[in-house]
This record gives C-alpha cells, structure tokens and sequence, in this order.
C-alpha cells in the first residue's frame, strides 16, 4: 500500500503570520493528487504545536491517531511523553 505523507514542514519564525504554511500545504496537496496520483495526505504534528493544529484542521485534516502520554518500559515502570505526536488525515485532497 503506497500513502502519501507530509514531513517537515516548516516556516521561519520571522516568515510566520503571512500564510506561508497554508500555501505550502496547498501546494502540497496539488502535487499528490495532480502528479501522484493521491486521493488522501498523511502528516504527524506535535500536540503542543497550535499554530500547526489549527492550520491543519482549517484545511480540512482529521486527527486519526494521537501517541500515547504515558509509555510503560521493560522494567515495568512508566515514562511521561512530554509532547506526543498526533497522526493527521485529509481525504479526499
């Protein structure tokens, strides 16, 4: 199964406010479903970046799967995830 999936994206911070990330995304988008061939875009953004979240769900992604906050470990104990990873989905692009 082949899936098209988004990574690292960014914006310079002195570059932010400007639309800048709507604009890569779209352009991204384009280029999957026109090029490629994709019907659906996959991305993973960190839970505490905002700014990311609410550009990604304006446009129209869905959250599909978040990591969890707490991990056990093989010695039994458990560790804290200070800034899990959510798994986003847009369908159709």
């Amino acid at each position: 199964v082949h899936v098209c999936v988004q990574v690292n994206l960014a914006v310079l911070p002195g570059f932010r406010r400007r639309r800048l990330g709507h604009i890569l995304v779209e352009a991204c988008e384009r280029l999957a479903r026109e090029d490629w061939g994709y019907t659906e875009m996959f991305l993973y953004v960190k839970k505490q970046n905002t700014a990311a979240l609410c550009l990604y769900y304006t446009m129209g992604y869905v959250c599909e799967w978040q990591e969890p906050v707490w991990y056990k470990l093989k010695n039994g104990g458990q560790r804290m995830q200070r800034n899990p990873k959510m798994f986003l989905r847009k369908d159709p692009l």
